[in-house]
């Protein structure tokens, strides 16, 4: 939508720096409100419940679902079920960075499945067996 007076605890990658070079104070972009579209994907690395191949498979879909929404201007959250995140805005540097958290991503031991902020978990077809009751998921096929 614009840019505006930046207040303490916006986050910094919103920082408008051409307007900081103009104006000498700080502003951030300010995009229109959401609406109910929003989406938060969170990938299961629970170690213990995928096979290898799936596991990459299922890395190999979310990174498709990331790309189709850089073309797309869409912005969303990408998790993990061990606790990483990290907002996708449209632009290559947060392409970027999403590329680097998905290379990163292993299964680990000791990953709990309840959601508290809520999401559609990425899984793959063992690992939707070990899903609690009601638990919103995307089964990726090997």
């Amino acid at each position: 939508m614009g840019i505006r007076p930046y207040v303490a605890g916006d986050r910094l990658s919103l920082l408008h720096w051409p307007a900081r070079a103009r104006y000498g104070s700080w502003f951030v972009r300010q995009f229109a409100a959401e609406d109910s579209t929003g989406l938060r994907l969170v990938i299961d690395d629970r170690a213990g419940v995928h096979r290898r191949t799936d596991f990459e498979a299922m890395l190999s879909a979310v990174q498709g679902l990331v790309d189709a929404a850089y073309v797309e201007g869409r912005v969303f959250e990408l998790a993990t079920l061990s606790g990483s995140f990290m907002t996708l805005e449209c632009g290559p540097r947060s392409l970027e960075a999403s590329n680097v958290m998905l290379a990163a991503v292993l299964p680990r031991h000791g990953v709990s499945v309840p959601l508290k902020r809520g999401g559609v978990v990425v899984t793959t077809a063992t690992g939707a067996q070990n899903l609690p009751a009601g638990v919103e998921h995307i089964v990726v096929p090997a």
